[in-house]
């Protein structure tokens, strides 16, 4: 049986939520053949359909060969040549920016650029008032996601692979494989790039496709239509998980906060799913190890639970869970406050007195609501925020003539986010409250 790739596209399209009439959609267009044939695709359609178009490329900056700047020529060309013509905009990523954002996320480079062309995509969406930004995933696309997660030992809605809808995303090619698409671009006489890094054998996508595609292909004729299966049945249970899942993470300085009895009701899948959430508003990207979080859920005790870099801790009636600031730097740490009690810090113990509406610090320091944090400084830290009469901590360090080994040490107050005042007593030093 044939497929029709616009009759696919179009009814994906109307499907929508809200409907295609009258919507504004931003195309992301690399050249490639996938990409190529969305914006074809798209473009044929608009006027059936109702809705405006536009397009953008996204130059990565990590290729040193030339071939960049040949598909940005290759995708102003294209666009350029329908009749109207589709507005395409550019976005080039900054010298470094890609490897940058790899050490930072923790990941490979392939995910940084994803991550930095998704961001560009958000902000191009956000001025030109886009309301869906569509990608050119195919199955085939879908069906790698999958496996590779398996492999990497993924569970859960990972599982799900590549969703049609997230958000303001939408992948309306995602029911298509490259066969059908390239069938479709030749019968157009379109023509399309090839990346060279597809043929890279240092990813793992490069390397499923040139070596256990073939082999699942020639050994197991179904296999494509059990992966499906499998994926829609993790969908359905990460789903259950989610929707049933009775727990809110807060976020706080860098790092989430929680009810710890509501935390500890969770079934061992739920809290699973609720640090999975945690770990997304932190906004760490790189894999973190199924067996630090099967710790976290097993392990009921006080004290922290510390790896991969985090860290997690049960302190009175809260859960926290974020940045090991003590693995990360020799000493500087993060201590949330949430009751009145005694609390310890590297230096010694504080005692927060009063009511949780009027707390003081040590007798006398505040009244400050609760809860809130007391941590050591960070790059950047100012009183004010961003605003231009904000006040650098650095200044009154400076002022103070704080000696560079003890400025690491001398406890801040946050609330909100919001560098609040200086502890400074317990280092013979005044407190300044902002």
């Amino acid at each position: 049986m044939s497929i029709d790739p616009e009759r696919v596209v179009a009814d994906f399209l109307r499907a929508l939520p809200g409907g295609i009439a009258g919507k504004r959609l931003l195309a992301a267009v690399s050249g490639g053949a996938d990409s190529v044939a969305l914006v074809s695709l798209l473009e044929t359609l608009r006027a059936p359909l109702g809705f405006s178009l536009e397009a953008m490329t996204v130059q990565h900056g990590i290729r040193t060969d030339g071939t960049s700047e040949g598909d940005a020529a290759f995708v102003a060309e294209l666009c350029g040549a329908f009749t109207p013509p589709v507005p395409l905009s550019r976005a080039d990523l900054a010298p470094g920016a890609v490897p940058a954002e790899a050490e930072r996320r923790g990941g490979g480079i392939e995910d940084a650029a994803r991550s930095l062309r998704y961001g560009a995509l958000q902000k191009r969406a956000g001025e030109s008032g886009a309301d869906w930004i569509l990608t050119g995933h195919t199955e085939n696309d879908f069906l790698e996601t999958v496996l590779m997660r398996f492999l990497q030992g993924s569970g859960g809605l990972s599982l799900a692979g590549i969703r049609s809808v997230t958000g303001n995303l939408a992948r309306p090619l995602l029911s298509l494989d490259k066969a059908a698409l390239t069938a479709y671009l030749q019968g157009r006489g379109l023509t399309w790039r090839e990346d060279p890094t597809n043929a890279d054998g240092r990813y793992l996508r490069n390397r499923l496709r040139a070596s256990l595609i073939p082999l699942l292909n020639a050994q197991f004729p179904g296999w494509k239509r059990g992966v499906r299966t499998s994926s829609q049945r993790a969908s359905l249970d990460g789903d259950f998980c989610r929707d049933t899942l009775q727990f809110e993470w807060k976020a706080i300085s860098g790092a989430v906060t929680g009810s710890r009895a509501a935390f500890d009701a969770l079934h061992p899948a739920q809290a699973h799913r609720c640090l999975s959430d945690g770990l997304n508003i932190l906004a760490v990207g790189r894999r973190i190890p199924y067996a630090y979080l099967s710790r976290i859920v097993s392990e009921t005790g006080e004290g922290p639970i510390c790896g991969a870099g985090l860290r997690f801790e049960r302190v009175g009636e809260s859960v926290f869970f974020g940045p090991d600031i003590v693995h990360y730097g020799k000493s500087g740490y993060l201590v949330y406050i949430d009751s009145i009690g005694v609390f310890d810090l590297p230096f010694g113990s504080v005692e927060i007195g009063g009511t949780p509406g009027a707390a003081f610090i040590d007798g006398d320091f505040g009244p400050w609501p609760l809860p809130l944090v007391l941590r050591s400084r960070v790059p950047g830290d100012r009183f004010g925020g961003e605003s231009a009469a904000s006040s650098p901590l650095k200044k009154t360090f400076n002022e103070w003539a704080v000696p560079e080994r003890l400025r690491d040490g001398i406890p801040l107050v946050e609330l909100n986010g919001e560098l609040r005042a200086i502890f400074g007593r317990p280092f013979g030093y005044p407190d300044r409250i902002l």
